[in-house]
């Protein structure tokens, strides 16, 4: 929204454009300062021109005045940069702007009413819990997320069933993002999954370890059942007002992807999916290459082999990829450390699966690291790419600590590409995917880091056991069954190809009704396809968000 506005006004069009909150226009004013808009790092403001300016105050002067003030205080810092940079204090802005100058007055003084936040918190501090509900109904989104909180500090499972219908009345006005995110979190946190936030930080989400969860915070199978059955009502009634289904197909491999909830974070990639997605490898892919590519100055390639609990963990470097007390050389090759490339240069790691089976019959990970060892930022980087290849040779290294100079087949092959993306994030490092032995899947992970690390350490290696131990569970929805519930809302019909034979014993390929066997006279143009390579496939990121979550 902000993108499109500032490009709008360099255009010409200086319409006032009604922004929902004051964060909004924050967001604005920082992207006009070429800053983050996401407000994740500090911005420091430009001098605006007059019509700039008055975007900005006409859009925070027609927002409601306790809104106005509410939003303002999430962010005082901020807004107090703002505002002296326009000089809201002045005679022009101060007369033609009243409702902003009173409100900044309080900031100021920090004398301001009672925010929304601030009596919840009191009604929650006093014990009210009534109250808490009834004040949480003015806001639904609020409600959702406040929903924990209302039913653990509730009295009895009776008190905890009428806060839920409380909850139900408000369902259809919260989005069905948020309905199914609280829909894994409850099934989650009712089979004791580890407790794990991510935590956004100047340039990464960091995997952070929390409590876990108390055994009171488990509610009774009435409750829990209750409560799901809320939730799914609630997005099936959502799903309902959209445009029906006709027929559909739906390939069950599905469910080991996952759904994507936003584009902001999703790196440019070759085949964009969400982090966490479990991609299974193929049965005659034998060798799995973990490969870089970038241009300039010194980019790493590191592997970190690790059992289940992390209590035996060994890397894969420029190094040691010859010898380890954890590896045997014919299981693993890296083909050496190069520190400058104006032109490209490529790195890999080509993992024997089964070989490194034998060898290490308790291996659970192979956890690829990517360090920008010069320094630099990969999002000033020229080019630096990272993914998997499956392959069926290893690649062959002659010197220590150099390139490839044998090599069966070439060093990138297309045709052999897993997953490939570009490492665009802010960070000196980052994890992009682990490869699990155990379940032959390799796990999209794209998880950058704050730290300043430029190789393996005890603390990127924890870094890297959190973060795989987030995505353990699904914390989000898989495709598969968001489709199933888009099916079921909109009144759509599950189809399948199935074979038959006719009397000349020629066989073909029709349409069915999915688990049985009344034919279908449809062509394949009447159905909406969802599969792993044809039709609506889970890199179609945009089509599924806009369509189907």
């Amino acid at each position: 929204l902000t993108l499109i506005i500032v490009l709008a006004h360099q255009n010409g069009d200086e319409t006032v454009h009604k922004f929902k909150t004051a964060t909004d226009v924050l967001r604005y004013a920082v992207k006009l300062s070429d800053g983050d808009s996401s407000l994740s790092s500090r911005c420091w403001f430009r001098h605006f021109t007059r019509s700039e300016a008055r975007l900005i105050l006409d859009s925070l002067e027609a927002i409601h005045e306790r809104a106005l003030e509410e939003d303002i205080m999430r962010r005082p810092e901020e807004f107090k940069r703002l505002m002296e940079g326009i000089h809201i204090n002045s005679e022009r802005y101060s007369k033609r702007y009243p409702k902003i100058y009173e409100v900044m007055k309080r900031v100021y003084s920090n004398d301001i009413h009672e925010t929304y936040n601030a009596r919840l918190e009191r009604y929650f501090n006093n014990d009210e819990i009534a109250a808490a509900a009834k004040h949480l109904m003015r806001r639904p989104g609020e409600m959702a997320r406040s929903l924990d909180r209302l039913l653990r500090m509730a009295r009895n499972d009776e008190e905890r069933l009428d806060f839920i219908e409380l909850f139900a009345a408000k369902t259809e006005q919260i989005p069905t993002k948020l309905l199914w995110e609280l829909s894994k979190y409850f099934e989650n946190r009712q089979k004791g999954a580890p407790r794990i936030a991510m935590v956004k930080s100047a340039n990464a989400f960091i995997p952070v370890r929390l409590p876990d969860f108390k055994t009171s915070w488990q509610f009774s199978d009435v409750v829990y059942d209750r409560l799901q059955e809320v939730l799914k009502e609630g997005i099936r009634a959502q799903y309902a007002t959209r445009d029906k289904l006709k027929y559909v197909m739906c390939d069950n491999q599905l469910e080991s992807y996952l759904m994507p909830t936003a584009n902001r974070s999703t790196e440019s990639a070759l085949k964009p999916l969400t982090r966490g997605t479990r991609m299974k490898v193929s049965d005659n892919a034998n060798i799995l290459r973990l490969f870089l590519y970038w241009q300039g100055k010194d980019v790493d390639l590191s592997v970190v082999l690790a059992n289940k609990d992390f209590s035996k963990v060994t890397n894969i470097s420029w190094e040691n990829s010859f010898r380890s007390d954890y590896f045997k050389p014919k299981d693993v090759v890296h083909s050496g450390d190069i520190t400058y490339a104006k032109h490209g240069a490529a790195e890999f790691v080509d993992l024997n699966i089964q070989s490194m089976k034998q060898s290490m019959p308790d291996i659970k990970y192979a956890i690829m690291f990517v360090y920008s060892f010069s320094k630099i930022p990969f999002n000033r980087i020229e080019k630096c790419y990272a993914g998997v290849m499956e392959r069926t040779t290893m690649g062959k290294r002659k010197y220590y600590r150099s390139r490839i100079d044998e090599c069966q087949g070439n060093i990138y092959e297309a045709k052999t590409v897993k997953i490939k993306a570009n490492l665009t994030s802010s960070s000196l490092s980052v994890i992009p995917l682990a490869y699990d032995f155990e379940t032959n899947e390799v796990i999209w992970l794209d998880a950058a880091s704050n730290a300043d690390d430029y190789s393996i350490s005890r603390s990127s290696v924890e870094r890297a056991r959190t973060t795989l131990d987030y995505f353990s569970v699904q914390r989000k929805p898989n495709i598969h069954e968001v489709i199933m519930a888009n099916v079921e809302a909109r009144d759509g019909t599950l189809v399948a190809k199935c074979t038959i034979m006719d009397e000349e014993g020629n066989e073909y390929d029709v349409w069915c009704k999915a688990k049985t066997n009344e034919l279908l006279d449809i062509s394949d143009d009447e159905v909406s396809k969802f599969s792993l390579d044809e039709g609506i496939t889970p890199c179609d990121l945009e089509e599924l968000l806009t369509n189907y979550l």
